[in-house]
Parts: C-alpha cells; sequence; structure tokens
C-alpha cells in the first residue's frame, strides 16, 4: 500500500492498476483502479488488512496449492498458474517425476502467492547467516590461535580443536534460528525514499552540469551506506529491533 502511493506521486493510474491487480491475485477480490483512487488511503488500507486476515484464516494457501497439485499435467498446471497468479510454471518443472513434481507445485505456489514475503524472509536470513558467520570465523580463529596451550593441561589439542569447532557451529546454527526468528516477527518493509522532484531533483530530470573547460574533476566520494536497515527489496529497507548490521 506504501509503495502503491509512493507510485501514485509520479503515475496515479499505473500505481492504481497495479494496487488492483495484486489486490485480484492475491485475494481474489476485484478493486477497480477507480475505487482505489476514490476511497481514502486509511479505508483502503483497513480494507486490504482484512483481506489479509480473511485469506489467513480461510488457508488460502493451502487450497491454492492443493488446486494447482490437482491438476493432472503441466499444461493445465501452467493454465491454472496463470489464471491464478499471472505467470506459469518453469522448464525445470516440466517432466519431474511424482515426488519432485510435488515438491516443485507447492514451492512454486508460495513463490507467487506472497512474493514479497519470500524475498523479505530470503533477506533477512542472507544477512543473518553473513553476520553470524564472519563472528564464527572470527572466533575459530582465536580458538586456532589458543588451542595449544590446551597440551599444559595435558589434552590433546586437535581432539579439543574438533570437540571446540563442533561447539561453536552448533552455537552458530543456533544463533542463526533464533535471530531470524526474531527478525521476522519484528523487522518491518519500508518504502523507498521518493526523490524530491522526480529523478533529477527539484527541478525534475537529472541534467549533467555545466563544467568550464580547464577545470579539474572533484574527486569522486565514495557513496555513504545505507543507515538504519538492512537489505532491499524492490527499492525498500528492512529495519527493525536488532538490525545492526554495516
Amino acid at each position: 500500500m506504501q509503495n502503491a502511493m509512493l507510485m501514485a506521486r509520479q503515475d496515479p493510474q499505473a500505481a492504481f492498476g497495479v494496487l488492483s491487480d495484486w489486490a485480484r491475485r492475491r485475494f481474489g477480490v476485484e478493486i477497480s483502479p477507480e475505487e482505489i483512487k476514490s476511497t481514502p488511503p486509511a479505508k483502503m488500507r483497513e480494507r486490504l488488512i482484512e483481506l489479509s486476515r480473511r485469506a489467513s484464516d480461510e488457508d488460502k494457501l493451502t487450497k491454492q496449492i492443493a488446486e494447482a497439485l490437482a491438476q493432472p499435467d503441466d499444461e493445465s498446471l501452467d493454465r491454472y498458474l496463470k489464471d491464478t497468479f499471472g505467470a506459469g510454471i518453469t522448464d525445470r518443472m516440466r517432466y519431474l517425476d511424482h515426488e519432485d513434481r510435488e515438491n516443485a507445485i507447492r514451492a512454486r505456489v508460495e513463490t507467487l502467492a506472497r512474493p514479497e514475503m519470500l524475498q523479505f524472509e530470503q533477506m533477512i536470513l542472507i544477512e543473518t547467516f553473513d553476520q553470524v558467520w564472519k563472528d564464527h570465523l572470527y572466533a575459530m580463529d582465536q580458538l586456532r590461535d589458543t588451542i595449544g596451550f590446551r597440551a599444559i593441561a595435558q589434552t590433546d589439542p586437535k581432539i579439543e580443536f574438533k570437540r571446540e569447532g563442533q561447539r561453536y557451529f552448533l552455537g552458530a546454527m543456533r544463533e542463526i534460528r533464533e535471530r531470524v526468528t526474531d527478525f521476522v516477527f519484528k523487522a518491518r518493509l519500508a518504502p523507498p525514499r521518493p526523490m524530491p522532484g522526480g529523478p533529477g531533483g527539484p527541478g525534475g530530470p537529472m541534467r549533467p552540469a555545466q563544467v568550464p573547460q580547464g577545470t579539474p574533476a572533484a574527486p569522486t566520494q565514495p557513496r555513504p551506506a545505507p543507515q538504519g536497515g538492512v537489505g532491499h527489496i524492490f527499492g525498500s529497507t528492512i529495519s527493525g529491533p536488532g538490525f545492526s548490521f554495516g
């Protein structure tokens, strides 16, 4: 909804059409662009939230997976997915055996039914895994530097290194699970900030600056990393408690 409102500042009709099409594919309801245009954003947001709750209560995703699994062949499955989600099966899904086909269909339906949530989860998992794994490698380096002192206690450093390394690894995997679970429930997807006046700032489209001949070029400054969030989905930023990467 927030992304649609930002799009409406540049191209209202296209933004309302995108939101209308999204609501039809996601919830199976027809909301015309004209209705979206004439409805206050707060009321439209409440309506979409109610539709989302109803779809969750009715377990619509499970029903869609069952309907997809019931398709007898690839052609009928492709038609069903295109009619329901606007995209069909992939080339890799064709000619799979029974078990692999079922798993592929489930994954395809989930991908098409909730693409934003899927990419949201993937981004959180990647960012979390990256940070935790770096910490794990650093801890292993510290262990390698100090494991020789275990010989003073009359223990085999090699055996101790394997034992401690396994404990560190299991701890890292446990931390990844805990962090991802915590972030998924607490994080939020913030829409990208629009640039004033369009791509070029207050004056509209960006134009190249006129530089007098003979003037030395200014040194290029590195672009600062975004603060307050991690990851980007369709230009948006994931933010929330605990996101301190970077």
